[in-house]
């Protein structure tokens, strides 16, 4: 079973993903690593029931890095005038952002780099709210 979903997941590496249009927010976030790679690897080296919190764990994490992203890039599209009609106020996108990423504080996720709990725990900043704790085996940093 675990063989057959690692196969499908190699099919999806490369005959679907180069073509949807978009990257793995937290390949491109943290610069390593896509969910398809990790996830792949949790479910050959655990499972798929045995390593399904550490899965849970790994969209998580790249959400949270979707959302550091859409901040980025919301605070560089601040330099530009705003499109009354087409644009939320920012107090509707704060609200909306804060509802998908546990761990939100003013838009900004807690979730840690994982080199930052490799080394023990977050480091001091936007991290530190969040105790981090890696997985031995996929590398994968969550929160406690």
């Amino acid at each position: 079973m675990n063989q057959l979903i690692g196969g499908l997941i190699t099919l999806y590496q490369r005959f679907i993903s180069p073509y949807k249009g978009f990257r793995c927010a937290y390949g491109v976030y943290y610069g390593k690593g896509t969910c398809s790679g990790i996830v792949k690897q949790i479910v050959l080296t655990q499972g798929l029931f045995r390593g399904w919190s550490a899965i849970v764990s790994q969209f998580r994490a790249c959400r949270c890095a979707y959302h550091q992203l859409a901040q980025q890039a919301d605070d560089d599209a601040g330099e530009r005038p705003e499109q009354e009609d087409e644009e939320a106020p920012e107090d509707e996108k704060e609200k909306k952002r804060e509802g998908l990423c546990p761990g939100v504080l003013g838009g900004a996720c807690l979730l840690p780099d994982p080199s930052d709990c490799a080394l023990g725990g977050a480091a001091e900043g936007a991290g530190s709210a969040c105790g981090g704790v890696v997985d031995a085996i996929t590398g994968v940093c969550s929160c406690v």
